[in-house]
């Protein structure tokens, strides 16, 4: 009985799942909608749109009705909240 070879799946080896299926790699996006920013961070969009438009979550308009954020300003932006939340604390 031949022993049946297996191969690691890491960053060098992106193509095969344990389903043998050729996949491609997971790509992380610059941008994502404001539904999604709020999911990842577990609020609800109501709650993140006054941020966007107002800046504190830095976006960027696609056109005249679709805005994006930056996920790379996710962390900065929680940063921030925890910032405020905070100073708001310690002034109470």
């Amino acid at each position: 009985m031949a022993r049946q070879q297996t191969r690691g799946v890491g960053k060098q080896d992106t193509a095969r799942a344990t389903d043998g299926v050729e996949h491609e790699p997971m790509i992380t996006p610059l941008t994502i909608t404001i539904e999604q920013a709020a999911r990842r961070i577990g609020v609800g969009k109501s709650i993140l749109y006054p941020h966007v438009m107002c800046g504190n979550l830095p976006s960027v308009a696609l056109g005249s009705r679709e805005r994006r954020v930056l996920t790379s300003e996710l962390p900065a932006f929680l940063h921030w909240l925890w910032e405020q939340q905070r100073e708001t604390l310690a002034a109470s």
